[in-house]
């Protein structure tokens, strides 16, 4: 995999997981959660 294609879906990963952590509207968990599901495919 090229590397800034990782670089991207770890940074990816790390915002998804923080926003998740602070998250409490529905709707932006679900969006959240496939950002974090696309990025681990992504890896």
């Amino acid at each position: 995999m090229d590397n800034k294609l990782l670089e991207w879906a770890v940074e990816l990963q790390s915002i998804s997981q923080g926003a998740l952590y602070y998250c409490k509207d529905k709707s932006d968990i679900e969006r959240f959660e496939r950002i974090r599901e696309i990025s681990a495919e992504m890896i």
